[in-house]
């Protein structure tokens, strides 16, 4: 009898901890969205599968590890860390969805582009007219803001430091924006939700002059020490989100969707 209710007591303990767990969704501290738009997409995952999520920040070197091993559920990666997480960890994380950006026609897209823009108003039609002008990337860790724009202006034979006037490094997309409306640059790379944002609070006031190739989306992963039923249902979750649904309209949030 003793047995029987060392049994049950264990059970319901299970049970309990079992509705305490919180799963921790990571991402990286440079991730363009707003923890406040992360926190409606957690909400909305709590809803769809009854489970507890929690934003948690790391850089990947710290977060790579610890979704290999468990200790984080799920994480949003670049394409980069991706590619690194396969790479370093391969059957230990599990691919669950492809960020969706949109595109010019309102379409989403499993990638996104580098853009290069200009003040609308400028005389410049092409890279190739801003020989010794003002430019401005994002950051050396952006992929639309410095990696694939850079690939674009080597393979124009364009080496940024000898060609542009002067080359600055905004850190924040919005900031090339705020820095081409006040003449600060006069050419800068963001990509299509920057420019979309800009236009919203600058007016439609610039112009593109040069794109830069495809460049893959980052993806929602798991670790494969998660449920694979809780992954399937995230998965259905996340893909079954339309372009029109508030999670993925809310201020700071430029995720369009998942694919």
């Amino acid at each position: 009898m003793k047995r029987i209710f060392l049994f049950i007591a264990l059970l319901i303990a299970a049970k309990a901890f079992a509705a305490d767990t919180v799963l921790k969704l990571a991402v990286a501290p440079n991730n363009p969205n707003s923890r406040a738009g992360f926190g409606i997409l957690l909400g909305y995952l709590s809803e769809k599968t009854g489970e507890k999520f929690e934003l948690t920040e790391l850089g990947y070197d710290e977060m790579l590890p610890k979704l290999a091993s468990g200790e984080i559920a799920f994480a949003d990666l670049s394409s980069s860390s991706y590619a690194t997480a396969k790479e370093l960890y391969k059957d230990k994380i599990k691919y669950v969805a492809t960020v969706a950006a949109r595109n010019e026609k309102g379409e989403l897209v499993p990638y996104y582009k580098g853009l290069f823009f200009v003040k609308g108003d400028s005389t410049y039609k092409s890279l190739f007219d801003l020989k010794g002008k003002s430019f401005a990337f994002v950051s050396k860790t952006s992929s639309s803001g410095y990696i694939y724009p850079l690939a674009t202006l080597a393979g124009m034979g364009i080496n940024p430091d000898e060609f542009f006037g002067s080359v600055t490094f905004a850190a924040d997309h919005m900031k090339i924006f705020e820095g081409l409306k006040d003449g600060f640059f006069d050419c800068g790379v963001s990509n299509f939700d920057s420019y979309d944002k800009a236009r919203v609070t600058y007016g439609d006031i610039f112009r593109i002059v040069a794109e830069t190739a495809e460049i893959p989306s980052g993806a929602i992963v798991s670790s494969t020490s998660t449920d694979p039923k809780l992954i399937k249902k995230v998965q259905d979750a996340l893909i079954s989100i339309k372009p029109t649904d508030p999670v993925v309209n809310y201020p700071g949030f430029i995720y369009k969707g998942f694919l």
